[in-house]
């Protein structure tokens, strides 16, 4: 499998679909409703867990596979790197810094170097006191393989 190519695929679409998600949402309604308890993000419907589950697949016939060090580590730098690049995307955001715990698995693929480097770019993209639990456990997975 060219995990590259396949998380960029499946990244793509789902990007599409949250862009074409955030044209259709009512911002102003969207967010009254929210503040009252009644709103949604209009991606927890159907689109982010079927991104999420999507990944994880991927990502599971990717461990299947037994892959190098340096082809893990790429795979979590462009998860990595896409979640930073769409930060901004009211959909996606949490989706994609979810769908990084799904890296876990892979952790005892990657090197002593690339845990090192990828903890540290890691540390420096999500400073502790704005990760979430799924993003402490992948760094913690990291920097205690």
């Amino acid at each position: 499998m060219d995990i590259l190519f396949t998380l960029d695929e499946a990244y793509a679409a789902y990007l599409q679909s949250a862009a074409e998600l955030n044209r259709q949402t009512n911002r102003p309604a969207g967010m009254f409703q929210r503040l009252l308890g009644s709103g949604r993000n209009p991606g927890d419907a159907q689109l982010n867990p079927d991104f999420y589950h999507k990944i994880e697949g991927i990502l599971q016939a990717f461990a299947a596979e037994s892959p190098d060090s340096a082809t893990v580590r790429a795979a979590a730098e462009k998860m990595f790197s896409l979640a930073a690049a769409h930060a901004d995307n009211g959909v996606a955001k949490w989706m994609l810094i979810a769908v990084q715990g799904l890296l876990a698995p892979l952790v005892p693929c990657l090197s002593a170097e690339d845990r090192a480097a990828l903890a540290q770019a890691y540390a420096a993209q999500y400073p502790r006191s704005e990760r979430f639990p799924t993003q402490e456990t992948l760094y913690h997975t990291l920097i205690s393989s």
